[in-house]
């Protein structure tokens, strides 16, 4: 039998009532909640079948389905609709209790589910009743009925869920946590009523579907809001997590799913029934598109890319009020994100990421990119990035080191999860996946998870069978075997590679002595075959002998010189040329075989030579333990066909003499270290005395200094001249160039050794050619600076091709670490060289300081395309300042080392050149060069002293002469950036930046030259005088701005050391009036302009006795001199100077009103009046004291204006607030008997059209004070009060209209006859509204009358 239904609405309104007013926590309301769902779920839906049995047992006039609809929707409508959900719906919008709150949210949630359960309101049977399928209740009209119950409860659950999302609790931790709970429950009801909506709009019912995707809509933006608004790091943690993972939910479900996914689903219950995207969405709604969607979807991934990558959310321009509509406000975080990432500098947070809230960020992050593949090249990009370069510790932010090292964790885990994913083949992206990780120690896990994703997009492909068979797996990297195994295995490979060795197949090791050798090549002469094969293409030759040399060559060649090589061809069948005699005494004697031919003689010269020049190569490489040449294009650095072709033909193969000294040099050989000085003197030596062509690697190193000259440009005469001593050295003593390039091409450069003082081969080369042109007579002198150069330009053409980025397919670069290892080696060895060489030219210098330009590196890093682009070219970047380093250390050196006076000019004019900026190089370098210069070398010695500051002041003059001469086109192109700017940029417009391009370039080198000579007189302030004189004049605007931008770092420092009066006596003793600008800036900087600090008592001394001495005009002492001292000054004496200030013309007075009120931010609309020793004016003092001045002081009213309105009219420190507390404090004085200032009525006149929100003040305080205290007494404030009086008389309130009415009669008559004589209507009608008008005075009555 069925329950009656007021017994059940009785028990559910008990639940309810004790839900309601339950303080217990969230676990026991939960509690009563449940029991609450299951009433309205469960047992109403079987009493209402109950009761429809019973109803069609006693009536049969309608099918029992009927009566069962019948009461379905009765019991629903009292119990469900009417009760639960609008109790529950009140207490999520207005309980002050959050656990009640968030039971209210978990009603919602449960009521879901249960209604979605069998036997409940949702899911009645329909196919149950036989009469469902006749039509008696068709079954689309049941679904719409379920529809619309889905649609209210979901409606309700959403709109709970955004009241407590935006609650205002008190408690600011119980706001937090009741904002997460319901940040919770918003995703779980997120893809039920996107199912929802769809459903109704397959239907056709599209205002059902209106009605849930609003409320929903606006959820979204309530979480979003939620999220983006914050604007303090300290929101609860778990808050952020809970929006993130809503974000996440709002991506994957506004977003297609990747298409390997869009299987066809078979069976009942395959797929996730669960799932959305937006290909589940239909289409034929008028306002729910899958365009606009798709478009909020790809701006919440943009917005979570901003913050996986940044670590926290870019400071957000406040959004206006209708970008809320349509969630268009995602867009203003999206793009703050995307314009901070255009920016160099770090971005300002509005707030950032904790640990858990990282990790759920780059978790969702991971799963938009791996399950949406419009998403996964974004993703990819960004988590390389991020695995190459992951965040840091912020007090803000990650503030524990172990939530660091969690993060980099987890983003490394990610990126590993997206190589294995297959599109990361599909999309390309996997290479750079790969480099990420390979750049962290993760190559073997990346080379097999790319591998696993290689397969699987392969078996996308594939036939059936094959995807069958498909056993995918993944192998993780196995764990480090024992280091007794790990030894067992180093000494079989050390077995295994001896038995190699001794195999001829493999090729045989020579033994260490000579002794041992022959016997070997005696044992093996019997195992030459008595006929040798027949030659073939390149073979030897049947006629060669088979003899010991034969044998010899073949042995300690392993096998290369039974090929022809036409390169040697002297060693083959040269020897017939000439017989050997050795005579009784033992001495060997050559000479030319009677059987030769005129050829054979030119040959046997020839043979001499190349003979000759091996000999000099196996010299040179002895006893070097080189290991090889870098490669023909590294060892060359010529990237044409020809290049590489000449450089492979003079390149000895294994098989000549050649390489055999070379082994035997690798061996030890005849030479030691300690014989390394004999080896290279007699190698130097040799150097300039034979003339051979050099072969193998000296070769290619002479062809350094051929494609040095190439890059010698070709205009002007001091550079033919230059290359024409250059080819004349090559030209005339061919081996010097080779010896002295050697080590930037054999892979063994000098620097990689001891770092001693002893000469290598390059300096003792040189130091012949030193020695030789100390002959003045000789035919050689000149050849040490020509050696010189040819040094140090080909050093600086290693750099500069270690330097290049390759982009043209048409070249053959080398490797860049390869190209980087021989820069470092050269400019070492360069380095090295010249620090013991005797004596160093300016070209030198030159050459050296060239490798300080490295701002082609710094340029390329940032048009990197790649992440391995980006990490390639940021070492080359470093590598490149390490070179620069390296040079700067050389010129130190030289500096401190040698005698020469010119040579250390020399070498102090480069690094000064790099310090200035005069020789091009990027910010870090020159930054090492002003350090190096002013801590090192002029602290040295007075003679340093006087030489830096001899070369600063050339310097700086040079800087002069610059901006002068571009004057004209710098004001060009400042007129044309100002062209181009919109004109709130130009109101804004900071006048001491660089405008334009060209002004900017000049400000950058003029800036350092400024920075070297402020340093210069922090030691000399007797120097300062000179650089304000340089930078005075009509033409200097771009020095001035320079100068300004360098003053506060020399203030500060000088400040300290000499102390600020000194400074400010000295420059000004040493300046006259062209220089005032300057110097007023000077004086400016050296005033503290903190809030806490006065200036010191000597620096106002010193600004007071400069402006006594300083006249304008000759007449009156130059009060700008006294500006920057005005805040620590008495406020009685600046009250005192106001008047001075305001006859010297605004620009001076606005600039001593901002110093004077710096210091009192805090008291600004205060005028005080019991504080003891008060220094400076507030703006409140400064108002009223203009107000206060005489009107005879200056020789107009209108001047008299003018001074007032420079504050007036100064918006941002003229507010409101100073108004009326100018305005208070002078109308209470003249309550007191003080007279009103003239211009008191004309401020107050602007202040009602200007500033609205006075005007109660003045309707309801100011005009009845001045009422009262008889205003019209004096007539010219009189008529100011009527002229403010009438513009007052208003029908809206605040209005003048009850002062009005309340003056005497007389003065009654005379407002009402004149000012407000149009407005007597008006008057009257206000006094009606105020039930006023019958209070009135008849004479008042009367004259209102009149209107």
């Amino acid at each position: 039998m069925a329950t009656d239904l007021n017994t059940l609405r009785s028990n559910l309104a008990d639940r309810l009532d004790d839900f309601r007013q339950s303080n217990s926590p969230l676990s026991s309301l939960k509690t009563l909640i449940q029991a609450a769902v299951e009433l309205c779920a469960h047992t109403a839906s079987t009493n209402a079948t109950k009761r429809a049995d019973e109803l069609f047992d006693e009536d049969s006039s309608k099918t029992r389905f009927q009566y069962r609809v019948e009461q379905f929707n009765y019991h629903y409508s009292e119990l469900n609709a009417t009760m639960a959900y609008t109790t529950m719906l009140q207490v999520a919008q207005t309980d002050p209790v959050p656990s009640r709150r968030v039971a209210s949210l978990y009603f919602f949630q449960e009521s879901y589910k249960a209604q979605n359960s069998p036997s409940s309101f949702l899911t009645p049977t329909p196919n149950a009743d036989p009469i469902v399928t006749s039509g008696t209740l068709p079954l689309q009209q049941f679904l719409s009925i379920r529809r619309e119950r889905e649609i209210e409860l979901l409606q309700k659950w959403v709109t709970s869920a955004s009241y407590c999302i935006s609650s205002n609790l008190s408690d600011s931790a119980s706001n937090s946590s009741l904002a997460t709970s319901a940040v919770l429950s918003a995703n779980s009801l997120f893809k039920p009523a996107l199912r929802c909506i769809s459903s109704a709009i397959v239907a056709s019912e599209d205002a059902a579907a209106t009605a849930l995707y609003n409320p929903l809509m606006r959820l979204i933006r309530t979480i979003l809001d939620k999220l983006l608004n914050q604007t303090t790091h300290e929101t609860n943690d778990n808050l952020r997590s809970a929006c993130i993972k809503f974000t996440e939910n709002v991506i994957l479900c506004f977003s297609n799913k990747n298409p390997q996914s869009q299987k066809v689903k078979k069976g009942k219950n395959s797929g996730n029934e669960d799932d959305f995207s937006l290909e589940d969405l239909p289409d034929g709604h008028s306002n729910i598109s899958k365009k606009h969607l798709s478009s909020v979807g790809d701006d919440c991934f943009t917005c979570l890319r901003g913050w996986v990558e940044t670590g926290g959310q870019v400071a957000i321009v406040k959004m206006e009020e209708d970008a809320y509509s349509e969630l268009e406000f995602i867009k203003t975080a999206k793009n703050s994100f995307l314009l901070a990432e255009q920016e160099d500098s770090p971005p300002e947070f509005a707030w950032q990421l904790r640990m858990k809230s990282y990790a759920m960020a780059i978790n969702a992050f991971a799963i938009a990119g791996s399950t949406r593949i419009v998403h996964f090249s974004a993703a990819a990009k960004t988590l390389a990035r991020l695995t190459m370069d992951p965040p840091k510790g912020s007090p803000t932010g990650l503030s524990s080191k172990a939530g660091v090292q969690s993060t980099v964790a987890a983003i490394r885990a990610s990126t590993l999860k997206l190589l294995r994913n297959p599109l990361s083949v599909a999309s390309g992206s996997d290479e750079e996946l790969k480099s990420a990780l390979i750049y962290v120690n993760m190559e073997s896990q990346a080379i097999k998870a790319q591998k696993v994703a290689d397969k699987e997009n392969k078996l996308k492909s594939a036939n059936r069978r094959t995807r069958q068979e498909a056993n995918t797996f993944y192998e993780w990297e196995a764990a480090d075997t024992s280091k007794r195994q790990q030894e067992e295995k180093d000494a079989l490979n050390k077995i295994r590679d001896k038995k190699i060795a001794r195999g001829l197949g493999n090729g045989i090791q020579l033994p260490a002595s000579i002794s041992d050798m022959a016997d070997l090549i005696l044992k093996n002469i019997k195992h030459l075959p008595s006929n040798p094969p027949a030659s073939g293409a390149g073979g030897s030759s049947s006629s060669d002998p088979k003899n010991l040399q034969f044998m010899v060559e073949m042995i300690q060649s392993q096998g290369a010189s039974l090929e022809k090589n036409v390169s040697n061809w002297y060693e083959n069948f040269g020897g017939v040329s000439w017989d050997m005699e050795i005579t009784e005494g033992g001495e060997t004697n050559f000479e030319i075989s009677e059987k030769a031919s005129s050829q054979s003689k030119e040959a046997f010269a020839q043979q001499c030579e190349v003979a000759a020049a091996d000999a000099f190569s196996r010299l040179v490489s002895s006893g070097r333990g080189t290991s090889g040449l870098r490669g023909e294009s590294i060892a060359n650095f010529d990237f044409s066909e020809e290049g590489r072709r000449k450089a492979l033909l003079n390149t000895p193969t294994p098989a000549n003499s050649g390489s055999v000294g070379a082994q035997g040099g690798s061996l030890g050989g005849s030479w030691g270290e300690h014989m390394q000085g004999v080896r290279d003197g007699i190698a130097s030596r040799l150097a300039w005395t034979l003339k051979v062509q050099p072969r193998g690697e000296l070769a290619l190193a002479s062809a350094l200094l051929d494609k040095s000259l190439e890059s010698l440009p070709e205009e002007g005469a001091d550079n033919i001249q230059r290359a024409a001593k250059l080819r004349a050295l090559r030209d005339k003593y061919p081996l010097v160039p080779a010896v002295l390039n050697r080590d930037f091409v054999n892979g063994n450069a000098s620097s990689r050794g001891p770092k001693t003082s002893e000469p290598n081969l390059a300096s003792r080369t040189l130091y012949e050619a030193y020695v030789s042109d100390l002959d003045k007579d000789s035919a050689d002198s000149g050849t040490y600076e020509s050696a010189v150069d040819a040094l140090t330009m080909s050093m600086a053409h290693v750099h500069t091709v270690a330097a290049m980025k390759q982009t043209d397919k048409q070249l053959s670069l080398p490797q860049e670490y390869l190209r980087r290892n021989a820069a470092k080696d050269a400019v070492s060895t360069t380095a090295r060289t010249l620090s013991i060489v005797p004596r160093c030219t300016q070209q030198t210098i030159d050459n050296m300081t060239l490798v300080g330009d490295i701002r082609e590196v710094g340029q390329s890093t940032g048009r990197a395309n790649t992440i391995a682009e980006r990490a390639q070219l940021k070492a080359a970047g470093k590598a490149a300042e390490k070179r620069a380093n390296m040079v700067m250390l050389a010129l130190r050196d030289a500096i401190f080392l040698r005698t020469n006076e010119a040579s250390r000019k020399e070498a102090l004019v480069g690094l000064v050149g790099l310090a200035t900026g005069r020789l091009p190089t990027v910010t870090t370098v020159a930054d090492r060069a002003l350090k190096l210069v002013m801590n090192k070398i002029y602290t040295k010695s007075p003679e340093l002293e006087a030489m830096v500051t001899a070369i600063a002041k050339d310097d700086l003059a040079e800087a002069r002469r610059q901006c002068e001469e571009k004057f004209e086109d710098t004001q060009a192109s400042i007129e044309q950036a100002k062209s181009e700017m919109a004109e709130d940029e130009l109101k804004w417009l900071d006048e001491f930046a660089p405008i334009g391009e060209l002004e900017k370039e000049i400000f950058a080198r003029v800036k350092r030259s400024i920075s070297l000579y402020l340093v210069l007189c922090l030691h000399n302030i007797e120097l300062v005088g000179a650089l304000l004189s340089a930078g005075s004049g009509e033409r200097m605007s771009t020095f001035a701005k320079a100068f300004r931008h360098e003053l506060p770092k020399f203030c500060n420092a000088a400040g300290k050391k000499w102390g600020e009066a000194v400074i400010a006596k000295s420059v000004a003793e040493q300046t006259g009036d062209a220089e005032t600008p300057l110097l007023l800036a000077l004086l400016d900087n050296l005033a503290p302009a903190s809030a806490t600090q006065l200036a010191p008592e000597s620096l106002v001394e010193a600004c007071l006795e400069i402006q006594k001495s300083r006249t304008v005009e000759g007449k009156a002492a130059d009060l700008r001199f006294i500006v920057p001292i005005v805040s620590s000054l008495e406020r009685e004496k600046l009250l005192e100077m106001l008047p001075d200030f305001a006859k010297a013309g605004p620009l001076v007075l606005g600039a001593a009103l901002s110093r004077m009120r710096e210091r009192l931010t805090r008291q600004y609309n205060q005028y005080r009046t019991e504080e003891p020793n008060m220094r400076g004016l507030t703006t409140c003092e400064q108002l009223v004291g203009l107000h206060e001045l005489s009107i005879d002081i200056f020789e107009s009213v209108k001047e008299y204006l003018n001074a007032i309105e420079v504050l007036y009219k100064n918006v941002e420190a003229c507010t409101d607030r100073v108004l009326m507390a100018a305005f208070e404090h002078m109308s209470s004085k003249f309550a007191n008997g003080t007279p009103l200032p003239k211009a008191f009525m004309r401020s107050v006149i602007l202040s009602i059209n200007e500033h609205h929100s006075l005007l109660a003040f003045i309707c309801n305080t100011l005009l009845k004070r001045l009422a009262k205290n008889n205003i019209w007494e004096t007539r010219d404030q009189w008529r100011g009060f009527m002229k403010a009086a009438s513009i007052l008389v208003t029908q809206d309130s605040p209005n003048s209209v009850p002062v009005v009415v309340s003056l005497e009669i007389e003065q009654f008559k005379e407002i009402c006859a004149g000012e407000c004589k149009p407005k007597l209507a008006t008057i009257r009608a206000v006094l009606e509204r105020l039930n006023k008008w019958d209070e009135l005075d008849e004479s008042k009555k009367a004259i209102l009358s009149t209107a």
